[in-house]
């Protein structure tokens, strides 16, 4: 049982008194007295000054050890989610591609049978009214003709065909990317900073202590962000300002 050392309120002689007590009395005075839990009005001397000094050396490398072991899970994610990110923003801008690239086939598979045909249709039409014969020049323009959309129709099958490849090939990446998080604890890392740049900020707030929680490098790392902001901010102010001079 701990002992503190107390001044009574009344004779002011020092007691020893156990911390676990709610009501005390003097052993000089005989005067009882509350102790305040919340506060507990405690005055105490310091017996060992190297003992304690000792102590708070202690208390400060711990919480330098903890702040290391932070940082340092920071650093062992920083890889795998960013290349999470990395091959998601891939797999989406591929994806968009893949479809303007689809859609362009298909248009131009389209005009290979509607240009033939109107351009037939013409070629016929023309020459039943003027009653003449078809020329070889007349066919050598309409393979000519014919020839355009079906050639861009090729090369924007095989344009689609690759670009449908490579959304598979990032997926791939990302799938690899996202095994490697297997068994691994992101959530220390917000959702919305779990990017390369946020990170890599986070593990330096941590590592060299300009942070000593994670919720502290986030605040950190935000006002880091709206300072480059407002910095950019007046540097296009100021650029407007010399080229209307």
């Amino acid at each position: 049982m701990k002992l503190v050392s107390m001044v009574c309120p009344n004779c002011a002689a020092k007691l020893q008194l156990n911390d676990n007590l709610k009501q005390a009395t003097c052993n000089y005075c005989g005067y009882s007295f509350l102790i305040d839990d919340e506060v507990k009005r405690v005055s105490f001397e310091i017996q060992n000054p190297q003992q304690l000094g000792r102590d708070l050396e202690i208390g400060r490398r711990s919480v330098r050890g903890a702040n290391v072991e932070l940082a340092r899970e920071v650093y062992d994610l920083i890889e795998p989610i960013s290349s999470i990110h990395d091959n998601q923003m891939k797999v989406e801008r591929l994806e968009k591609s893949s479809k303007v690239e689809e859609s362009r086939a298909f248009g131009a598979k389209i005009a290979t049978i509607v240009v033939p045909a109107f351009l037939l249709f013409v070629y016929v039409g023309a020459h039943i009214q003027g009653g003449t014969q078809f020329q070889a020049s007349d066919i050598e323009v309409f393979l000519f003709f014919t020839a355009i959309p079906a050639a861009i129709w090729g090369y924007s099958v095989v344009t689609a065909k690759s670009r449908k490849n490579s959304v598979e090939r990032a997926r791939d990446d990302l799938n690899k990317a996202m095994g490697m998080l297997q068994g691994r604890d992101i959530s220390i890392i917000p959702p919305a900073y779990r990017h390369r740049q946020a990170m890599t900020f986070f593990y330096d707030a941590l590592y060299n202590q300009k942070a000593m929680t994670m919720q502290e490098a986030v605040n950190l790392y935000d006002q880091w962000m709206y300072n480059n902001k407002m910095e950019e901010l007046q540097k296009a102010q100021l650029r407007a300002q010399m080229s209307n001079k």
